[in-house]
């Protein structure tokens, strides 16, 4: 068991070594397809669930120092 995973790492340590500057390009922008395609399918997930809103409107009549009445809306959301 722990020879094959020697063998494993050694030929995995290989063929790093030979990677060229393209080949790390590449392995990079897959990490990144790969990275961006979980977050989409998580913030899709996101965006199907519904949303609440509570809304709160009145209409109140106030009056000022000068005794005059005036209306004001108080909105909440």
């Amino acid at each position: 068991m722990i020879n094959s995973i020697k063998k494993f790492f050694s030929w995995l340590w290989n063929t790093v070594k030979k990677f060229t500057f393209k080949d790390w390009i590449i392995v990079a922008l897959a990490i990144l397809g790969l990275r961006y395609a979980i977050a989409a399918h998580y913030y899709k997930g996101k965006a199907d669930t519904p949303t609440v809103v509570y809304l709160n409107d009145s209409l109140e009549i106030y009056k000022n120092k000068l005794k005059e009445e005036y209306k004001a809306r108080d909105l909440y959301i």
